[in-house]
C-alpha cells in the first residue's frame, strides 16, 4: 500500500499502482480491498488527532 500512499490522490491511482508494480490493476483492487485501505485512511486523521490529545500542550 505504501505504492499508493506516494501517488496522488486522484482517479486513476491504482492504475497508476498497477504499472508501477507491473500487476494488473484487478491484482491492486483486490489488496486494496483486502487491506481495508478507505477504512485506514478514513481513521487516520481521528489518530492523529487523540495522539496530539494524550501528549498535551506544546
Amino acid at each position: 500500500m505504501d505504492v499508493l500512499s506516494g501517488l496522488a490522490d486522484k482517479p486513476g491511482r491504482q492504475k497508476a499502482a498497477a504499472q508501477l508494480l507491473g500487476v494488473s490493476e484487478q491484482a491492486v483492487s483486490q489488496r486494496v480491498r483486502a487491506a481495508m485501505w478507505s477504512e485506514e485512511c478514513a481513521v487516520l486523521p481521528v489518530i492523529v488527532r487523540r495522539l496530539e490529545e494524550l501528549s498535551g500542550p506544546t
